[in-house]
């Protein structure tokens, strides 16, 4: 997982908890399908984030520096081995063709405006919470059945797809929220 700052998983786990607080005060039940990204902040294809800050409205000169900032950046790996006395070894340069730099200060923004349309990628009525790698959907229902429906016809994973995103099959958790005569009840 990405390191993130408290106060930003805090927030995450108070907007999923009051979520399935105030669902089960409607008397409704409640899924949380939690996702897992894989490599997320190397993932994020240019070009696709490019055509999603001009849907944005970041158009002309700001989109221009975007686009020159992302374009044509070239990286390699060196390791200099100063123990062994020996020279230091380098891969040959590749040019970048997806991936966030992270610790600037525009990372966040950039991803944010990546993920931005999620909501494309979920039929019903749904929620995302989204912290770093970590996508969480929520979902309400009058009845088990109609949950389960909406649990299995999420279509988040061709969203990911579409996105060049991939989510951790085997890190997929889902929780079930329900009341259960007058208490809580919860399963996975």
């Amino acid at each position: 997982m990405v390191d993130m700052p408290r106060k930003k998983i805090a927030s995450a786990i108070f907007t999923i908890t009051d979520n399935i607080l105030s669902s089960l005060n409607q008397q409704n039940r409640i899924g949380v399908v939690f996702y897992e990204l894989t490599k997320v902040f190397g993932s994020v294809n240019h070009n696709i984030l490019l055509n999603k800050l001009h849907y944005c409205g970041i158009r002309r000169i700001c989109h221009h520096w975007f686009k020159s900032y992302l374009t044509n950046r070239k990286q390699r790996v060196s390791m200099s081995l100063q123990i062994l006395k020996e020279e230091e070894n380098s891969s040959s340069w590749e040019t970048v063709t997806s991936g966030v730099p992270q610790g600037s200060v525009l990372c966040s923004l950039r991803f944010i405006t990546y993920v931005n349309d999620v909501l494309l990628g979920i039929h019903y009525e749904a929620k995302p919470v989204i912290c770093a790698d970590d996508t969480n959907i929520l979902l309400t229902a009058r009845s088990p059945e109609e949950l389960k429906t909406k649990i299995n016809s999420t279509s988040i994973i061709v969203w990911f797809s579409v996105n060049g995103l991939v989510s951790n099959i085997e890190k997929i958790n889902v929780a079930k929220f329900a009341m259960n005569m007058g208490s809580y009840s919860a399963r996975a």
